[in-house]
C-alpha cells in the first residue's frame, strides 16, 4: 500500500521503508501483550462507554436494538442472530460475541464496499439509503473497536509510531511524511494523545478508509488536523479536513506545544517499542 501511495504522489516521492513502530511485536521490537494485560484494556473501556459523558454511551445503551436492525437488514439465516451471541472478554483478552460480529462481519465490511465503489449490503445500502451505513450503522463498527483496541494496554503496541512522528516534528525537517498504517494504529495514537475527531460525513473517531491524521509543526508548536476523503458525489475521493480536539480544545485553532505532547507520550509508552524507528528496505 505504501509502495502505491508512493508512486500516487508523483516523482518527488519515495519509498522510506518499513516502520517498526507501527507494529513494533510483529517486527520483534517489543514483546507481545499477555492475555490479562489485553483484559484490562478492554475492562478499562468497558468501564469508560458506562460513563453516560462517553462519545458512544448512546450507542452503548442501544447496542441491542441496533444488532436487531442490523440483523433484520441483513436477513436471518442457519447461523445464529447476532442478539443470541454473549459478549464477553474471552481467554485472549479480546471482546467478542456478537457485537464483534456486527462491527467486523458486516459493518466494516459495508464501509470497504462503499470505499471501493462497490454496491454496499448487497444493496441495501445504495443510493439514498447509503446515508445509513455513515449516520446509523457505523456506530457499531467505531463502537466495538472503541472498546477493543482503544485501552491503554494495547494503544501501547499499536501506537508506539507517535513517538516517532513527535521526533521528526521536533527535528524541523522541511517537507512532508505520509504514514501508512491501519486503523488501529490511528485509533492508538489518538487514545495515546487524548484526542477526538470528526471527518466528513463519518461519525466522531470513525476511521474510514483514506482516513487519518495529520500533523504539522511550527513555532515549537503543534497541530492537528483529520484527514479523509468521501465515497459518493461529485467531491468523491477529494480530500476533506475534519476537526480534531484533545481536552476541549481545537488543535487547529490553538496548537499544543511540541513538548508537552512529547511529555504525555513519554508517559505512557515503553519506548523500546518504538526504537528502532526504520529499517530501510
Amino acid at each position: 500500500t505504501a509502495a502505491r501511495v508512493a508512486r500516487g504522489l508523483g516523482a518527488g516521492a519515495r519509498l522510506d521503508g518499513t516502520t517498526n513502530s507501527l507494529d513494533p511485536v510483529r517486527r520483534g521490537v517489543c514483546r507481545p501483550l499477555r492475555p490479562d494485560e489485553m483484559a484490562a484494556g478492554v475492562q478499562e473501556m468497558l468501564s469508560r462507554i458506562e460513563d453516560p459523558g462517553d462519545p458512544y454511551h448512546d450507542a452503548w445503551s442501544r447496542r441491542q436494538e441496533l444488532m436487531e436492525e442490523l440483523q433484520t437488514l441483513v436477513g436471518h439465516g442457519v447461523a445464529p442472530d447476532i442478539t443470541s451471541i454473549a459478549d464477553k472478554v474471552s481467554a485472549h483478552g479480546s471482546y467478542v460475541g456478537g457485537l464483534h460480529v456486527s462491527a467486523e462481519g458486516f459493518v466494516e465490511n459495508f464501509v470497504l464496499e462503499a470505499g471501493a465503489g462497490l454496491s454496499v449490503a448487497w444493496g441495501r445500502l445504495d443510493g439514498i439509503n447509503r446515508t445509513q451505513l455513515y449516520s446509523k450503522w457505523m456506530k457499531l463498527d467505531v463502537l466495538y473497536n472503541r472498546i477493543n483496541h482503544g485501552g491503554l494496554p494495547l494503544s501501547t503496541r499499536n501506537g508506539p509510531v507517535i513517538w516517532d512522528i513527535l521526533r521528526q516534528l521536533g527535528e524541523g525537517t522541511p517537507g512532508t511524511r505520509v504514514v501508512v498504517g491501519h486503523d488501529t494504529n490511528v485509533d492508538a495514537v489518538g487514545a495515546l494523545l487524548g484526542l477526538s475527531w470528526t471527518c466528513g460525513p463519518f461519525l466522531e473517531l470513525a476511521v474510514p478508509p483514506m482516513a487519518g491524521l495529520l500533523f504539522e509543526s511550527g513555532s515549537g508548536r503543534v497541530s492537528i488536523r483529520a484527514v479523509c476523503a468521501t465515497f459518493e458525489g461529485e467531491g468523491s475521493g477529494r480530500v476533506v479536513f475534519g476537526n480534531v480536539t484533545r481536552l476541549g480544545r481545537d488543535l487547529l485553532q490553538d496548537p499544543v506545544p511540541l513538548r508537552e505532547l512529547q511529555a504525555d507520550v513519554h508517559g505512557k509508552l515503553n519506548l523500546s517499542c518504538s526504537a528502532p524507528a526504520l529499517v530501510l528496505v
